[in-house]
């Protein structure tokens, strides 16, 4: 009897092993950390021993830091939707400017969405095929039409990574309009959260013109929901508009094939995107919902006439 139950205390535990080290590897994230300067001057190197993470007041474990082995896929997800009919141009000088940004071993995709989302490539690294998407695009304009679904398109263009990798991107432009998604945010977010996934952002416009059937949201919380995934938000706008960001000029160069500010802003946006550490840490305990935590670099007082910016996930989903 007694080799029974010595037996049966022995199966348990050998059988909770793959539990406990499902929750160990659940405690265990890799998370994609950019740095960069407010002056845009080169951020020191980042190591385990500058960082420091707390998550609900405890701290996190900083066990690793490297830069990343493989590129970032990139989808661009380019918004149809009859609000964008008059920016037809800008949009698309935008789209091919980050398509020619990309270095030739970044997988790149291409995804439309109005109402509905219309995967159009996935990621690779034959880039001409998505500028000849995008040419076609530009004169066609009676492809633009319809309401402007971005949560839902967000959430579906997800499932084209297929397994998500560390540092992958959405690159979102848009007018910000948002009038036809189904379903929660709080499920976005979530989503694009455990997928690990940044959502970068480029607003041509930044004045929506429809209203949103989510009430208190909008442009905000786009640029809320791109820091929660570690990406950065362009906005530009036509002339004294509230939301400009920026000098209201489209074009990425001027007539003397220099950049203009709203190119320099897209090549410091692209070189946060690509370029990356991924930083291992061990959190202090599960999640059993999206919480946010908090990542900071250590900096003498010097340092400070600089700041140093981190861009990351602040926000961790549980695992799926």
């Amino acid at each position: 009897m007694l080799f029974a139950r010595s037996l049966l205390v022995a199966l348990c535990f050998f059988a909770a092993i793959p539990a406990l080290a499902e929750q160990r590897d659940c405690r265990d994230r890799t998370i994609p950390v950019s740095a960069y300067t407010e002056k845009g001057n080169s951020a020191p190197e980042l190591t385990p021993r500058n960082l420091t993470g707390k998550f609900e007041n405890k701290p996190v474990a900083i066990k690793a830091v490297s830069h990343a082995e493989k590129p970032p896929r990139v989808i661009l997800l380019i918004d149809t939707s009859a609000s964008m009919v008059d920016r037809v141009g800008d949009e698309i000088n935008v789209a091919e400017g980050v398509v020619l940004r990309m270095p030739a071993d970044v997988p790149v995709g291409l995804a439309f969405f109005a109402k509905d989302s219309l995967p159009v490539l996935l990621p690779n690294t034959n880039h001409n095929e998505a500028t000849v998407e995008l040419e076609a695009l530009r004169w066609d304009r009676r492809s633009y039409r319809g309401k402007t679904a971005i949560w839902t398109a967000i959430h579906d263009t997800v499932k084209m990574f297929g397994k998500p990798l560390p540092g992958d991107a959405i690159y979102l432009i848009s007018d910000g309009d948002e009038n036809a998604s189904s379903g929660k945010i709080k499920e976005v977010e979530e989503t694009i959260s455990t997928a690990g996934i940044r959502l970068f952002v480029f607003l041509v416009s930044g004045i929506p013109t429809g209203s949103s059937q989510f009430d208190g949201v909008g442009i905000e919380w786009v640029q809320q929901f791109a820091k929660f995934t570690g990406g950065t938000v362009i906005s530009v706008s036509p002339p004294d508009g509230p939301f400009s960001a920026l000098p209201f000029r489209m074009g990425l160069v001027d007539n003397k094939g220099k950049p203009t500010p709203v190119g320099l802003a897209l090549d410091s946006q692209l070189d946060l995107l690509l370029h990356f550490y991924s930083v291992e840490i061990e959190l202090p305990g599960n999640l059993n919902r999206p919480r946010e935590w908090k990542l900071e670099l250590f900096q003498s007082s010097k340092s400070h006439e600089d700041r140093i910016v981190l861009t990351y996930p602040t926000l961790l989903a549980p695992c799926p």
